[in-house]
């Protein structure tokens, strides 16, 4: 209910807020916190907003902007709000509501402050990311492109892996980790080599999904209706073993294949016990959504 002034409920803002889907996820103590640092007003259609220096302004829901899995997306509603998360350091955007409602302008250091403090939270944001990147993948457009721009150079692969050279791949693979040797090294010891044939099922739809694989060697394909084949430094299968859903594609290896089975519940912990290792990964998955933006806008 509008407060008595007319000014915005907090149960108001907290919807507001909770429409954003990078932040849906987060639970009610987290989503009060924000609510409480934000300036709520009443905009009209197609005006532009004016910019707010150290504020994220969250705009008013437009049900006509939807993915595939019909839910309005964080860079429609909270363009600013995924830039900021992806580590850009000019993170302002130019904004023209499609549709009159309340619109927030939200404390960048609050939203600082409830990640850096809150594992909980912060692990929510990310899976909320990597859901939205999960449903978009459903386009192979957006699989193919996606897999180019997570493949990594791995120099060369030994015949041979002791646990120093997994360390090695681990830290060529993982870049939002690589100042953080202890944790590469828990995530390696952790790893198993996987040796597979041509025809072989990484993964099924329906199978869980427990891990991560990077390929060192031959190649994947990966199957949403149309084909994305993954090469030798792509890190395969992340976005549902972060969104921890049931797999929804087939993952077939091409000729033979060599690659690091990564357990996600190792990954988990390394998460938990390192908030600079979930930042980094909570900054990749967003420039990943912000790739898989540009080829919707495309």
């Amino acid at each position: 209910m509008r407060s008595a002034d007319g000014r915005a409920s907090r149960a108001e803002r907290i919807l507001a807020i909770a429409a954003v889907p990078a932040l849906a996820t987060l639970d009610l103590k987290a989503l009060t916190a924000l609510s409480e640092r934000v300036e709520a007003s009443q905009v009209a259609a197609r005006v532009p907003l004016t910019a707010r220096p150290g504020r994220i302004r969250i705009l008013p829901v437009d049900p006509t902007v939807v993915r595939p899995g019909g839910a309005a997306t964080s860079s429609a509603l909270a363009p600013e709000l995924v830039a900021w998360l992806a580590g850009e350091e000019t993170w302002s955007r130019e904004l023209v509501p499609a549709r009159a409602g309340l619109a927030l302008a939200l404390e960048v250091d609050a939203l600082h402050a409830v990640l850096q403090t809150d594992s909980a939270a912060s692990l929510a944001v990310v899976r909320a990311l990597a859901l939205e990147i999960a449903v978009a993948l459903r386009e192979p457009r957006v699989a193919a492109e996606l897999v180019a721009a997570m493949t990594y150079d791995l120099g060369v692969v030994p015949a041979r892996l002791e646990l120093a050279d997994r360390l090695l791949l681990l830290r060529a693979a993982l870049p939002f980790a690589r100042r953080h040797v202890a944790s590469l090294f828990q995530l390696a010891r952790h790893s198993t080599e996987l040796h597979a044939d041509h025809g072989y099922d990484l993964w099924r739809p329906g199978d869980p999904s427990d891990s991560a694989f990077l390929v060192l060697r031959g190649q994947v394909a990966t199957t949403h209706g149309e084909e994305a084949v993954a090469g030798a430094g792509c890190l395969l299968g992340i976005f549902d073993a972060l969104i921890d859903q049931p797999r929804s594609s087939r993952a077939s290896v091409r000729g033979s294949l060599v690659a690091l089975t990564l357990p996600m519940e190792c990954m988990l912990d390394i998460l938990e016990d390192e908030p600079q290792v979930m930042a980094g990964l909570r900054a990749a998955v967003a420039r990943a959504l912000l790739l898989v933006d540009h080829l919707d806008a495309r």
